[in-house]
């Protein structure tokens, strides 16, 4: 295989699509989840915002459309938010 060096600005430049499956704890209230992601991770990335990444939900999933970087991002504020909801209810 080949190695590919790259910049962030050249690899933010590539869109790519995903489908995230949000944990239950979240899936209640996905509007919520989405205004979070939006808000905190690359704000001004959004469609929202005029910028060029989109998240949309479909029943328990999220459809992302972003860099790379805010797909692992994203990963990370999920798994985070689900990390304090279970700490608060034990």
């Amino acid at each position: 295989g080949a190695v590919e060096v790259t910049t962030k600005e050249s690899a933010d430049a590539v869109l790519i699509n995903r489908i995230l499956m949000v944990p239950p704890e979240l899936a209640i209230d996905l509007a919520s989840v989405m205004n979070a992601v939006q808000q905190s991770i690359e704000p001004e990335g959004w469609l929202a915002a005029g910028g060029n990444s989109s998240i949309l939900p479909l029943s328990n999933l999220l459809i992302l459309r972003a860099p790379l970087s805010t797909h692992y991002a994203v990963q990370d504020m999920l798994s985070e938010m689900v990390r304090k909801i279970k700490a608060v209810q034990n």
